[in-house]
């Protein structure tokens, strides 16, 4: 109802808002099996208020299935936390932080 609502909100309704052949379809599939979902009287409540990204299995943007047994399917997850990694050490030196740069093993107590 929501959906078919915000649809006729946006004058959208011949291309979304139900799951129709011809209309574009964005979903989630959700494993309802998760601890954080349970229990299952209040699964539309602990969805909303407390939200488990892992509980999300697979994801279609408009009819793409982009997210693949809680993974997307093209994304290089190595080169991400690599860059992510990048940026973090150049924003420290930047900011004259270099004490909190560490590699491996870095920690020591004092």
């Amino acid at each position: 109802l929501m959906t078919r609502g915000g649809a006729a909100a946006l004058h959208m309704e011949d291309r979304v808002g139900s799951l129709e052949p011809g209309k574009l379809a964005d979903l989630i599939v959700i494993d309802t099996e998760r601890v954080s979902l349970t229990p299952p009287q209040t699964l539309i409540s602990n969805l909303v208020y407390s939200p488990d990204p892992g509980a999300v299995q697979d994801v279609y943007v408009g009819g793409e299935h982009v997210i693949q047994n809680g993974h997307h399917p093209r994304l290089d997850r190595k080169a991400v936390v690599a860059g992510a990694r990048a940026a973090s050490e150049q924003v420290l030196k930047g900011a004259g932080l270099d004490e909190y740069l560490r590699t491996r093993g870095g920690w020591r107590w004092e």
